[in-house]
């Protein structure tokens, strides 16, 4: 039988006679940069392939901890880290990193050494102190050999040495990822609907990410969600041409968070779309949002990028800490409801009388066109008399700039609070367009209120845009349709040739929100008012709903209170239907409060002609609750 020849490698002992030259490398523990595990033993773990050796150092607490732990816990720990096994046996050990893979050379396999003696390899265990290294034999040096025959089988046993320097490898870059947020952290939420998803903006300059979020029902775009944002906080706005984002603005305390450009390129930056981590390359008012998405965009000066794509673009994430943005907290008190708010609510029992005529002057639907027509809505009568808790119909718009000057029964008189109101239409807390008071006591010489607006003017509030209600103060309009605007005669006491015990006339004046100071209006402070704008249609400008009287001279039949009985039709033509008040008293009143009717009302539905009536605007009253009626 022909004889077998087999080579056996082993691992070099305590090298006897080894030149100098040729010497095991070793690599002291504190050399290390990179460990792996805790406890109070060490030891050095060495990877020695054809091209490169590197040195983790692993820590532990009870020696005789085995080598298939060791290495299973230096992969758990670095990704680059990887080995495979047979049968028990180490088939391979690879290190991935920068494109770049070590291997052992096909065809070979690794040996063990431990403390320079061979080992038992995945057998080993070790002990505080250990320097344990695999070796890929094509990497050594061999420094003996010994032929050895026995008869059938024979064989060289080779030993070698790896004088190749070592390396400690360097601890693996942590895993970059979008940074995220939970619901429950969200402090300012906009719109209203059973699902809900999160808005982030990673602005670059300086590195801030601050998140909405936004209740919905029905199916929700991306712009959708930002314009919902936009609408609850005044603050926040985006600028778009067409399909595509331009800037997304910030401004708060004077301070303002926009897209940054790149110094070295001359088409600027762009802002980048991120839906649950994931690139979006859809338009943003298509991009759907579904109930539970975050959506991110980021300015990719903030932002690291991890690979490109197929376009050759980075692929960015944004790391920065995303902070809840909170709810703006201006000078002045805040919306219906809120700690503080002042709004005096149609049906409110401190309301005496309201006003009993009106003179509009309109102004056009966009100043800032050349014959832009007058806006039309509603007439002068629409501002006469009470005005209704849930009806924003029946008012008179005013247009850019116009103005409407309204009379009463009996004077205005400074009173203790504020002493008297003015009721716009708008039908949340947040839309409000508004209107400068002015006050006269001889119809002549008006003095205005000392209007403040402390809304950010770095971005033009839109036609359908929002204002916060805590940045303004004696501006009329602060509040929702039902609940007016307060002012107290008391600040205009020292105003010369103002009687503010004996005011006839109030006007109010439009407010142009435009942050163009060409056709804009400024406040008391010289401020930029910005307030929706422009609302080019016939019903723009401030929406004149009433103004209530709360403090006038002597007593009147102006007491009103909320109306427990209905009216209809309203407005109505030959007569109306009085429901609600059978057996009741009730009297009618003209504008300027002049007694016309009383009757009793008989059964559940009471019809009342007014055929004989002019055309305009009467009250009804039933105790103390008045209805305003609009003859036609």
């Amino acid at each position: 039988m022909a004889k077998k020849l087999l080579t056996f490698i082993t691992g070099l002992g305590m090298l006897c006679g080894v030149a100098a030259a040729q010497s095991e490398a070793v690599f002291a523990a504190s050399d290390i940069v990179y460990w792996v595990g805790e406890g109070q033993n060490e030891m050095v773990f060495v990877v020695n392939w054809a091209d490169t050796a590197l040195a983790w150092g692993y820590r532990f607490d009870d020696e005789g901890v085995g080598m298939t732990t060791v290495m299973a816990d230096i992969a758990a720990a670095d990704p680059r880290f990887n080995y495979t096994t047979s049968g028990g046996y180490l088939t391979d050990i690879t290190f991935s990193e920068s494109d770049q893979q070590h291997a052992v050379t096909p065809g070979n396999y690794f040996n063990h050494t431990n403390n320079g003696i061979a080992s038992s390899g995945m057998g080993c265990t070790f002990a505080d102190g250990d320097f344990s290294k695999w070796a890929d034999p094509k990497a050594g040096v061999v420094v003996d050999s010994t032929y050895y025959d026995y008869g059938e089988y024979s064989f060289w046993d080779y030993t070698y040495v790896f004088p190749m320097t070592i390396h400690a490898v360097s601890a693996p870059e942590a895993e970059v990822s979008d940074a995220t947020i939970n619901p429950s952290q969200i402090a300012f939420w906009a719109g209203r609907g059973s699902h809900s998803a999160i808005l982030a903006v990673n602005w670059a300059d300086p590195d801030t990410c601050l998140a909405w979020g936004v209740r919905f029902d029905e199916e929700l775009t991306v712009k959708g969600m930002m314009d919902s944002v936009a609408a609850a906080d005044g603050r926040f706005a985006y600028e778009a041409a067409g399909s595509f984002l331009s800037d997304i603005v910030y401004a708060d305390n004077g301070d303002t968070l926009r897209l940054t450009t790149y110094s070295d390129s001359p088409y600027g930056n762009w802002w980048t779309l991120l839906v649950n981590g994931t690139s979006s390359m859809d338009y943003f008012t298509n991009q759907p949002v579904a109930d539970g998405d975050l959506v991110k965009w980021g300015d990719p000066n903030s932002g690291v990028a991890v690979g490109t794509d197929e376009w050759g673009m980075d692929i960015m994430v944004w790391t920065t800490k995303i902070t809840p943005a909170q709810p703006a907290k201006g000078e002045f008190c805040g919306g219906v409801g809120t700690e503080g708010c002042n709004a005096i609510a149609a049906d409110s029992s401190a309301i005496l009388a309201w006003a009993t005529a009106c003179t509009v002057t309109r102004g056009p639907m966009d100043i800032s066109v050349e014959g832009s027509p007058a806006v039309s809505y509603g007439d002068d009568q629409m501002a006469v008399g009470p005005v209704s808790m849930n009806d924003n119909l029946t008012v008179v718009s005013l247009g850019d700039g116009g103005s409407a000057l309204l009379t009463f029964a009996k004077p205005i008189k400074n009173g203790k609070g504020p002493d008297f109101a003015v009721f716009e239409n708008s039908f949340d807390d947040n839309f409000l367009e508004l209107a400068f008071v002015e006050v006269s006591s001889d119809g002549e010489r008006f003095v205005r209120f000392p209007a403040v607006s402390l809304t950010q003017t770095a971005v033009q509030t839109g036609g359908n845009g929002s204002t916060d209600p805590t940045m303004i103060n004696n501006l009329a309009g602060k509040f929702r349709m039902g609940y007016g605007t307060p002012f107290d005669l008391d600040e205009l006491k020292d105003s010369t040739g103002l009687d503010v015990n004996s005011i006839t006339h109030v006007r109010i004046v439009d407010v142009v929100g435009s942050i163009d100071p060409r056709y804009g209006t400024r406040d008391s402070r010289g401020n930029l008012i910005n307030d929706p704008w422009p609302t080019d249609n016939y019903s723009g400008g401030f929406d004149l709903a009433g103004v209530a009287v709360l403090h006038q001279q002597g007593d009147g039949i102006d007491d009103v209170a909320s109306a427990s009985f209905t009216v209809y039709p309203n407005p109505a033509t030959d007569a109306i239907v009085v429901a609600g008040a059978d057996g009741s008293e009730a009297v009618l009143y003209d504008a300027t409060g002049r007694r016309l009717m009383n009757f009793t009302v008989r059964g559940a539905q009471c019809r009342v002609d007014l055929g004989q009536l002019a055309g305009g605007v009467y009250m009804l009253r039933i105790g103390s609750a008045v209805q305003k009626i609009v003859k036609r």
